[in-house]
Order: structure tokens, then C-alpha cells, then sequence
């Protein structure tokens, strides 16, 4: 009987969620590689091949984006396990995100968007797919 209550305390270790997403699991630079869109059953794939569209994630809880030459400033904040949240200096919301995936190397954010209609039964989302640059400049 002392075998079984093993097995079954290590499954139940095994199945213990994973520890909440860090901040420091963000910070750095990420370029954007590709945006994924899904409109009601449309998809579509936007490369982004050279564009430089680029977010730093700092340990303070800022964050810029520059894109198309054009810097802006962000504060982050990490809720629960899988939500970013992004904010203008003024504290108003200006993006929630879902984190489908983080790795040193690699992240994917989704982020719905407003249905075009009033009817239900509407998705719509993008995935955003960013690269951490090793060797930031």
C-alpha cells in the first residue's frame, strides 16, 4: 500500500500548476516577427520581415515600443499567470494581451479585438509573435 500513495503524490506534484509568470521572464528586447489575424474565419499571416518593430521590457515595469520610427511609452503589469496588461503614463489601458507562450527566446501574445457587428458568435483576435534579440544595439 505505501507504493500506490508514492505514485500518487508524485502525479499530484505533477499536476501542480506552474509558477506565475515573472517579470523578469519579459524584460529585454523583442522583435516583432509576424502578426497572426483571425477575423470570424478569415486568417491571414503578416510577416514582418525588417520593419523593426521592437518592444524593451524593463525591470522597472516600462516598456517602449518603437515602430515605423515612432517611440512610445508603456507601463506593464503581469495579472495572474497569463495576462500582460499595457498602460499609457496616464494609467488608462491601451492593451491586454493573453501569453500564449514565453521562453528566453521566444513569445506569443494574443489580443482580441472588437467584433465589426452587434450580432454574437464573433471572433476575432490577433497573435503577435516576438523574437528576444540576443545581442540588442
Amino acid at each position: 500500500m505505501k507504493y500506490p500513495l508514492s505514485i500518487l503524490f508524485l502525479f499530484l506534484i505533477g499536476c501542480q500548476s506552474q509558477s506565475s509568470l515573472e517579470p523578469q521572464h519579459l524584460v529585454g528586447q523583442w522583435q516583432a516577427d509576424s502578426l497572426y489575424s483571425f477575423d470570424n474565419g478569415f486568417e491571414f499571416m503578416h510577416p514582418y520581415l525588417g520593419t523593426g518593430q521592437v518592444y524593451t521590457y524593463a525591470e522597472n515595469g516600462k516598456v517602449s515600443e518603437v515602430k515605423d520610427g515612432l517611440k512610445q511609452e508603456f507601463l506593464y503589469e503581469i495579472q495572474g499567470e497569463d495576462s500582460l496588461i499595457l498602460r499609457a503614463p496616464d494609467g488608462n489601458i491601451r492593451g491586454r494581451y493573453k501569453i500564449l507562450e514565453i521562453s528566453p527566446i521566444r513569445m506569443a501574445l494574443k489580443k482580441n479585438k472588437k467584433p465589426w457587428f452587434t450580432s454574437k458568435n464573433q471572433e476575432m483576435y490577433n497573435i503577435l509573435y516576438l523574437s528576444k534579440k540576443i545581442n540588442p544595439q
